[in-house]
């Protein structure tokens, strides 16, 4: 059961030069419910999150690079009150 919204982003690196040689692609791994649950404290969502592909163009290719993922999990917490 996913009760938390999951942020990711990603981006490639040379490891061999320590750079970053990509831009970063960010994605949202949230699943409907939890963001229907977080409709009444997010107004929206930006647009450039909604992707689910994206397209890394190395030349040349090289072993030195990584493709690197973050994920970023904000636990929140919703409290029902009723009287």
């Amino acid at each position: 059961m996913e009760i938390e919204p999951i942020f990711a982003s990603m981006a490639l690196y040379n490891i061999k030069e320590r750079k970053k040689v990509s831009e970063n692609f960010y994605f949202d791994m949230t699943s409907e419910p939890v963001k229907k649950m977080l409709e009444p404290h997010v107004p929206f969502q930006d647009v450039s999150s909604l992707s689910r592909s994206c397209i890394f163009q190395l030349t040349p290719p090289s072993c030195d690079v990584f493709l690197v993922i973050r994920v970023t999990r904000s636990l929140i917490a919703l409290w029902s009150i009723t009287n």
